[in-house]
């Protein structure tokens, strides 16, 4: 089984102190590869760190030449020295920015000259997609790579079918969308000699489908990051606004009983049991205190649902196995791979054995 996390731009030194410390108090299945790909400020210090807990370091990105006046990239020696033993290639995000399949054989090219293993990724965008193109738009992705030279196609490690209009839009692939995808790319790799190559999906796998997934043959494995911002976001609102709803109920209880007598002056009032004046000002401020009151209670319960959300949105891993009626045989025992996929929030490939959780970053999707 192969495990990736792709950190993309996010993570600082105290976050990668905390992901690792994390990992090494698990316990991991066996026969299982786990890949992480952080930031290449931070790939030095990664490698240190995931070869003490058995984990592999990756770069995020790599160019297909040696050396030359390409400012702001890393040749494959670089981030191999660096400690990488694995590239991410054809990345959705990279393709977006103008990456070519000639460009992704060149990286896969220098990734086999480094002695680095390729992670390869294909996929539609949502107008392909709609326009009914897919199938033919990922073979020939999938085809740009198989022209490669056999040594190039020796570091080819994985494929991962990642569909861009599943990556941080919150769609999700179905399992027969993807199902599909994969049986086509099999029979493709199959064809060209390489059907044992572990073969992952990489789009967003929110947890209600997610669990769905594994169990259709050519979705095995997961190849996910996940976007935890938006949780992390919402629970920071929540914590304010039970603050600030704490605060104001406080309040108003300490001038329905008469100690807010110099605030009600200050409005005017010469009674000293409420803030306007008047008699009818009681009455107000027993229907505002209910109404925080209720408030509060409400934002204390949705403040517990957003951490058990923020929390099972975290790195969830497990061993899934492909129904018996498959129409394609499973890779062998020491080639499964799953790929994450949190972050992104992880990876998270649901099945109920044996379960592992690892804290991601505020993010998720590759």
């Amino acid at each position: 089984m192969l495990i990736a996390a792709n950190w993309k731009m996010h993570g600082d030194r105290a976050f990668l102190a905390a992901y690792f410390e994390g990992a090494a108090s698990l316990s991991w299945p066996t026969a299982q590869t786990r890949l992480v790909f952080p930031p290449a400020t931070l790939l030095e210090r990664a490698a240190e760190a995931a070869a003490k807990v058995g984990m592999v370091p990756g770069a995020q990105a790599i160019h297909g030449a040696l050396d030359g006046a390409h400012t702001g990239c890393l040749s494959a020696e670089q981030v191999a020295e660096a400690g990488a033993r694995w590239a991410l290639l054809g990345h959705s995000e990279r393709r977006a920015q103008g990456e070519t399949d000639l460009d992704v054989v060149a990286q896969l090219e220098a990734a086999a000259r480094a002695g680095l293993r390729g992670l390869v990724c294909v996929g539609e965008g949502l107008e392909v997609r709609e326009g009914g193109g897919a199938e033919a738009h990922v073979m020939a992705q999938l085809a740009g790579v198989l022209s490669a030279p056999a040594p190039a196609l020796a570091a080819l490690g994985a494929i991962a079918y990642e569909p861009i209009w599943a990556i941080g839009t919150g769609r999700t692939a179905t399992p027969a969308l993807a199902q599909a995808m994969h049986r086509v790319l099999r029979e493709t790799l199959e064809a060209a000699g390489l059907g044992g190559l572990p073969l992952l999906y990489g789009g967003s796998v929110w947890r209600p489908r997610g669990g769905r997934l594994p169990r259709h043959y050519g979705v095995q494995r997961h190849c996910k990051g996940s976007k935890r911002m938006n949780m992390e976001t919402l629970e920071l609102v929540l914590r304010v606004l039970l603050v600030l709803d704490a605060l104001a109920l406080i309040g108003l209880v300490l001038l329905q009983q008469g100690r807010g007598a110099s605030m009600g002056a200050a409005f005017g009032s010469g009674a000293s049991a409420t803030m306007f004046g008047s008699a009818g000002a009681t009455g107000f401020l027993t229907r505002l205190t209910t109404f925080l009151a209720v408030g509060f209670f409400v934002l204390t319960f949705a403040l517990a649902w957003s951490a058990k959300a923020r929390n099972e949105a975290s790195l969830e891993l497990s061993l899934p196995k492909a129904p018996a009626s498959a129409e394609v045989s499973e890779l062998p025992e020491s080639e499964a791979s799953a790929v994450e996929g949190a972050g992104e929030q992880g990876i998270e490939i649901a099945r109920r054995t044996p379960k592992i959780r690892i804290p991601l970053p505020k993010w998720r999707n590759w």
